[in-house]
Parts: structure tokens; sequence; C-alpha cells
């Protein structure tokens, strides 16, 4: 994969007023002996280059092109088994001045990093021996529950191995580029570009990363893949290296967030589904429908993941134990359903209570939820322009008293009642629990608000 090569020149002919105009600037230019020189222009083109951003390398979704998703999944992971990253908690390693001092002196320009790059295996052997035992120590990394570690362990091992020795033939250690130097066009970071480019499109021709699907053809569009690399390493990994370079420990802090998220993004999802397949209306779904009206959990500290690890439930502000029984009842409903349907199922992760409660760090509550998702005195609580976001499209209830939705069975006897009945029967003796705004309350907003 090649750059591509420079157009020719084009001569511009500016009108005579801009013509003239122009030699003017440029004779005062020349008179005053700043910016007509040489070292003047040199400076400002320094100037404009240091100028670019970590934004300024990263691609939003809708700029990277459909076709090219599974690609850019590819050459990531590539990246990542170049820089022995098996997880999202890995850090891009300190790149010191020393580290790049005798890069900057070996090459002067692009294109000699390029023909250095194509024609490095011969040289280093030293550093090749290595190279090897690193590929299988990547391969052997202890990161449990990383889809990053298992899709690693999945590129065969020629390909990795060639990468790294790619690496261990220009005398480097390792493959560090320098993110946060804040220059992606340094002879250092030229290097680890080419390096990476050249060795992701060798193994893509080889067929290392088939079992993701990547598009071959699309490794030779050196501006496509320029564009991937530099937003990934330059952009998202800039990011990850500058928070853990502020703040220790942020990295890993930030991955145990991602699980937690999903983990609970995937208990709403699995409530959601129980709940419509046992034919419940459409009030005790929007009881689950958003993720912030369920709990999370995590892992105790010190505690590794495995099929045995019991994660603790975190405990959710505002909601009513009415409701939060309801949901564990609906789990334990969900759980049998799969069994029904495959008892080779996966078996689903552990959830209990800590003998100690603990708040849960996600403090944002559900918007449109009835008004029994919350606990009467917490409700009762809320400001009085929050009550009314509540109330705003309609006063009800979800579930009758706790009393009558204690099993499944006691669910059957109401879920399918018409609304009215339902709310003679179960709803009116539960809003008196809860405050509704007063006219003067209301009034005293609105004032507030103009």
């Amino acid at each position: 994969m090649n750059p591509p090569t420079s157009s020719p020149t084009t001569v511009v002919n500016f009108p005579s007023s801009l013509r003239k105009r122009k030699n003017s600037t440029d004779h005062t230019n020349s008179a005053s002996g700043t910016s007509g020189t040489k070292k003047s222009r040199t400076q400002y083109a320094d100037r404009r280059r240091k100028a670019k951003r970590p934004s300024d390398y990263h691609l939003t979704k809708d700029e990277v092109p459909k076709e090219a998703e599974s690609t850019k999944a590819a050459l990531e992971l590539h990246i990542r088994a170049l820089w022995g990253l098996p997880d999202q908690a890995s850090v891009p390693p300190v790149v010191t001045d020393q580290d790049k001092a005798r890069f900057v002196r070996r090459f002067s320009s692009e294109s000699e990093v390029r023909s250095s790059v194509n024609s490095a295996l011969d040289e280093n052997t030293a550093y090749i021996a290595e190279a090897g035992r690193l590929a299988g120590a990547l391969k052997d990394s202890p990161s449990p529950g990383s889809t990053i570690a298992k899709n690693i362990e999945r590129i065969t091992g020629p390909a990795l191995k060639f990468a790294l020795k790619t690496v261990a033939s220009f005398g480097l250690l390792r493959w560090a580029p320098d993110v946060l130097g804040g220059d992606a066009d340094s002879m250092y970071n030229l290097l680890h570009e080419y390096i990476a480019l050249t060795t992701f499109q060798q193994a893509a021709t080889a067929h290392a990363y088939a079992h993701m699907g990547l598009i071959v053809p699309l490794t030779d569009d050196f501006v496509l893949m320029r564009k991937l690399y530099r937003s990934f390493v330059f952009s998202y990994m800039h990011r990850i290296a500058k928070a853990e370079a502020k703040k220790p420990g942020s990295a890993k802090a930030a991955k145990q967030m991602i699980g937690v998220y999903k983990r609970r993004d995937a208990l709403a999802k699995g409530r959601i589904d129980v709940l419509k397949a046992y034919g419940f209306n459409k009030q005790v779904l929007a009881l689950a429908s958003e993720t912030e009206a369920h709990s999370d959990d995590d892992l105790p500290e010190g505690t590794e993941e495995s099929a045995e690890a019991v994660y603790q439930i975190a405990e959710k502000e505002g909601r009513s134990e009415k409701v939060k029984k309801f949901f564990r009842m609906a789990d334990e409903q969900r759980r049998r359903m799969a069994m029904r349907r495959n008892r080779h199922c996966r078996q689903e992760r552990r959830r209990a209570e800590p003998a100690t409660p603990r708040p849960s760090t996600l403090t944002v509550l559900p918007r449109e939820v009835p008004l029994d998702w919350f606990e009467p005195a917490y409700f009762n609580d809320l400001s009085v322009r929050e009550r009314a976001a509540y109330t705003a499209e309609g006063i009800y209830i979800a579930l009758p008293l706790e009393k009558h939705c204690a099993t499944w069975a006691d669910c059957e006897k109401w879920k399918n009642l018409p609304r009215k009945e339902f709310m003679e029967k179960y709803e009116m003796e539960q809003l008196e629990q809860y405050e509704e705004e007063s006219e003067e309350e209301s009034s005293e907003s609105e004032m507030e608000e103009d």
C-alpha cells in the first residue's frame, strides 16, 4: 500500500488588481524582513502543522464507509496486537525523547520511512528472536472476559509473528507510537504508522482476519487506512493515554464502568422481553422500558470474573420496594423461559444484594415512568418542577399494592384487566400516597421560569 503521488503544480493567473496588491504586500514583507524569507515560511508551516489537535483526526461513525466497518475493527485489533494491549483497560506506554531520538536522525522524509519498512527484515536478528516470544506471550496474556484478547488469540500465529518481527527489525523493543507528542507526522510516528499499515495489509492478504469479515481490497486504499489509523491512535487512544497520565487507574475504572452499563442494558432488555412474552399491559412495560429504571451491579473489590462469582447489586435510588421485588420475580421467570428453550443455555451471572446496601453511582432517574416506580416518600420529596414532569402526560399506577403482586400467579389475576376496572380496584388507593403539585406551587414554578 503506497500513498498517492502528488498532483502536478497548477499555475493560477490572478487578476491585475489582486496581483498588484499581492506584489505590494510581498514588497512590504521583504522590506521588513519578516515573512518573505524561507525561514519565516518554514516557521509558519511548522506552526500550522503543530496546531493539529486530536479531534482533527477523529472520524465520526458517519464518516466511516459502511463497507469499511469490519476492516476498521480488524485494523484496530491489529494495532492493539502490535501495541500489546489485550483489553480496554490497557494503556499505551509512555514514549520518551530517548526512544524517538535515533529515528529522528535516521529518517529525513516520509518516503525514506516507507521504503525502509518495505525492506526491513534483514537486520536486528536479536530483536526478531524476542518478537517470537512476545507474540506467544500476547496470545497467552491473562485478560478474562476480554473480547479483544479472544480476537487476538484468533489471529493466525505467522501473521502476528511477522508483524512483531517487522517492529523488531528496526531495532524497536516494542511498537509504541508517541500518542501524547502531538505530531502524527514526526519521523518516529510515521515509522510506526507504516509498520502498522504494511503489516496489516500483508496479514489481511494472508486471511489472518478472515474471521472478522474484512474486505481485503480496502487495505490498498492508503488514504482510508491512514484516516482510520490516525483516528484510532491519535484520537481514541490519545484520549485514554491522556486521562491515564492525568489520573492513574482511570482506564481500568472506565473499563469497569463500560461493563456496568452493558450489564444494566442487558438486564433491562431481558426484563422487557419477559414482560412482553407474558402479555403485560403497556403501563407495566413502562416501568421497565428505560435503562435508568434498573439497578446496576459489580463484583466486590478484588474478585475475579468467573462462573462462580457473585455480582453485588447496587441500591437504585428512589425506586419502590414493590417494583424492585416485581423485577426480581420477572428475572426468575426469564431464567425459567431460557431453560425451557435450551437446557444448555449459557448460565447468567449471579446477582445478590450485599449485607450492607451499596448506593449506585448511577444516579440518573428514568424520565417517563408510572408514579409507583417511586417510593412515595421519595417522590413527595422531589421539587415541584420534578414532580410536575412525571405527571404532565397523565397520572397512573402500573402495579397493584405489593400484596397483590407477591407471586407470578397473583399477577395473572390483574395483568389483563381493562384499564377502568384496574383503576377502580387497585389504583385510587395508591394515588393518595403521592403528592401532586398544588395550583399555588404550579403558579410559583411558572413565575420562576419566567
